[in-house]
């Protein structure tokens, strides 16, 4: 089983027996999974969603498929896919988030015009973060 395949089954049995925290260590190696609770969970607090700034004028985000490192630009190539101002298509593939050696990738939910990415490439990113808006085509 792959790492990808590993930790997804750990996100279905985590769900299933309602944990929401987990951290485990062996040898170099360390884990940490923390899940947002249920919707409309008893006693639980949601969790505000982070402000989005100002000068991104769209609330449609890409998201990353699964935690990761953020690659802007395809292997061997230096132009990043998804650079400010891009037009897109939906369902275009405008970034890839690296997974041990499997690249994700990162579509646009709609057509539009790609606004600033709000993270660097090569950074970690995490599951569903935001990454770069997209302002609807008109």
């Amino acid at each position: 089983m792959d790492s990808i395949e590993r930790r997804r089954r750990i996100v279905r049995l985590m769900r299933a027996r309602g944990v929401l925290s987990l951290e485990c260590q062996d040898g170099t190696s360390r884990l940490g999974i923390r899940l947002a609770p249920p919707a409309g969970e008893s006693g639980a607090t949601p969790r505000p969603a982070p402000p989005v700034p100002s000068d991104i004028p769209s609330d449609i985000w890409a998201v990353s498929p699964e935690p990761g490192l953020l690659l802007r630009c395809r292997p061997l190539e230096d132009t990043p896919r998804g650079a400010e101002g891009t037009p897109v298509a939906q369902g275009d593939i405008r970034a890839s988030v690296r997974i041990d050696d499997a690249l994700l990738p990162v579509t646009a939910p709609l057509a539009g015009t790609i606004g600033p990415c709000r993270a660097e490439d090569g950074a970690p990113v995490g599951y569903h973060q935001p990454l770069f808006s997209i302002t609807p085509a008109r």
